[in-house]
């Protein structure tokens, strides 16, 4: 359950048009339906990296920022995992060129909401690619689902408590809109055409 008005809950608020729309992309909707093919979900874990890699570097590289409120841990090579273990070569893959603004901790605690987010998503996405391709995904499901679902509930309670101010909270709702912006841009100018 959100706290009203918590932080967690005016950025859910804020991005939920734009989460919608990432939720309903069509690439991603065919990814993990019963008619999924193999090139499909490789498809989609190439998308995946090409927006995790840039952002995650980008967060790492505040680590100073963030470190003192939480501790990220980097999940990009467990794409490249995913791939090679489904027999993809991964030099040279695209990435996106542009990153969110993180200058404060307000924005990587915004940023970071993206990331660790992800995550819950990424829990429907395993179960629908094991069920129809029969593919274990360690990116996608990086542990026991209801260990997710904690790590994802403390995070945000420290999202909830970290601002010291109101600029702080700004922070970090612009960020999570601006790098869930970002990522529907990246899934535009990347979609398969059919």
């Amino acid at each position: 359950m959100i706290p009203p008005n918590s932080l967690r809950d005016q950025i859910y608020s804020l991005t939920k048009p734009i989460h919608d729309r990432l939720d309903g992309d069509p690439d991603s909707v065919r990814a993990i339906q019963p008619t999924a093919t193999r090139d499909d979900f490789v498809h989609l874990l190439k998308r995946t990296y090409g927006f995790v890699k840039p952002v995650e570097e980008a967060l790492v590289a505040q680590n100073k920022i963030l470190a003192p409120v939480f501790k990220f841990e980097p999940r990009a090579e467990i794409v490249l995992e995913d791939l090679r273990v489904l027999g993809v070569k991964v030099a040279g893959l695209p990435v996106m060129s542009s990153t969110p603004t993180i200058e404060t901790v307000g924005h990587a605690m915004g940023v970071a909401y993206v990331l660790e987010g992800s995550k819950m998503g990424g829990l429907v996405i395993a179960k629908q690619v094991s069920r129809f391709l029969g593919i274990e995904s360690r990116f996608f499901l990086p542990g026991e689902p209801k260990s997710v679902v904690k790590e994802f509930q403390a995070f945000c309670a420290k999202l909830d408590v970290f601002a010291r101010c109101e600029c702080d909270e700004r922070d970090a709702v612009d960020a999570a809109i601006e790098t869930f912006t970002l990522i529907d841009a990246w899934f535009v100018a990347t979609r398969q055409r059919r």
